[in-house]
This record gives structure tokens, C-alpha cells and sequence, in this order.
């Protein structure tokens, strides 16, 4: 049986991880986190200083403002599961950027802001996912890649609805991954 959790107005300041662990893990968890505040962490070598297993999660008027992750990694990774992502705000963060949907993973992106990351905003990078659902969000200037990453092999679907794309002169919208055969 899952856990059920709802953490409000919570703030994680001025963390670091290393060693690869995560500094929060959700396994099997059913979960509402509004009003998440995450600023400041130095994920140094953590795969995702936030990882989601087998759970369903919101976080809603979420922050996810100047921390710092290594090698493109996401702030939230989700392995199986649900994920949503509801009217928040990513900025700021070097190294990295903002969700990966892995392993099955499905969940929505929706009204919520991208800016000034240097990884992608969102990755679909599962070969088996269940739908991913992005609409009515902002993606601007993410400086080292394009602001979303799709796997062209998955056979869920990732969607597009009416979001805003701001990139420099350089920057791509979207990037593709082809498995080889």
C-alpha cells in the first residue's frame, strides 16, 4: 500500500548532497507538496536531489530557484509513477534544469514558468511512458540545450499545448532522441 503526505509551505535552503543520494526520496508515496520552496542546493554528484519512485505527486506554486546540479541533470527525476507539475517556477539553475520522466513515468506540466536553466526543461527520455501532458507554460533562455528533450522511441505520448518558447539566437526548441538499432 502507498503512503499518503501532504507538506505544505516547506522550504529547502542552502542543502548538499552527495554521493548520489537524493536529498528527498518519494517511493511509493501518494503526495501533495504546494508552496515547495527549493533554492540554493548544491546537488553535487546526486543523480536528482528530488527522485520520485512508483509515486504520484503534485507540486503546485512551487519554487525551483538557483541551485546548482551537475552533468544536465534534472531537479526531479520520476521512475514510474505520476508526476504533475502545476503553476511554478523554475529559474536559475546551473547545471541542470527541471523534470525527467523515466521508467514508465507519465504526469503534466502545466502553467508554470522555465527561465535562465542550463539543462532542459523537461525530458522525456522513457522507451515506455504513459502520456506527457505540457501546456500553457514559458520556456525561456535555457542556455546549454534546447528547453525540451523527447525520446522518439516512446510509446506514450509526449503533448504540446500552447506554450511560450523564448530561446537566443542559438537555443533549439526541442531536441529528439533515436534509439539505435
Amino acid at each position: 500500500s502507498k503512503t499518503a503526505v501532504r507538506m505544505r509551505s516547506v522550504d529547502f535552503e542552502l542543502g548538499y548532497s552527495d554521493e548520489n543520494v537524493p536529498l528527498l526520496k518519494f517511493e511509493r508515496v501518494d503526495a501533495l507538496l504546494a508552496r515547495f520552496i527549493f533554492r540554493h542546493v548544491n546537488a553535487g554528484n546526486t543523480d536528482a536531489p528530488i527522485k520520485a519512485i512508483g509515486s504520484n505527486l503534485v507540486f503546485d506554486r512551487s519554487e525551483f530557484k538557483d541551485n546548482i546540479l551537475d552533468d544536465e541533470r534534472s531537479l526531479i527525476e520520476v521512475l514510474g509513477g505520476w508526476v504533475d507539475v502545476q503553476n511554478s517556477v523554475f529559474v536559475g539553475n546551473t547545471g541542470g534544469g527541471g523534470i525527467t520522466y523515466d521508467d514508465s513515468a507519465g504526469g503534466t506540466v502545466t502553467y508554470s514558468t522555465f527561465a535562465n536553466n542550463s539543462a532542459y526543461a523537461v525530458r522525456n527520455v522513457s522507451g515506455e511512458s504513459k502520456p506527457i501532458i505540457i501546456s500553457n507554460n514559458i520556456f525561456a533562455n535555457t542556455a546549454q540545450t534546447a528547453s525540451l528533450l523527447i525520446n522518439n522511441a516512446s510509446t506514450g505520448k509526449t503533448l504540446l499545448y500552447n506554450n511560450l518558447f523564448y530561446e537566443g539566437a542559438m537555443g533549439a526548441l526541442i531536441d529528439g532522441i533515436r534509439e539505435q538499432v
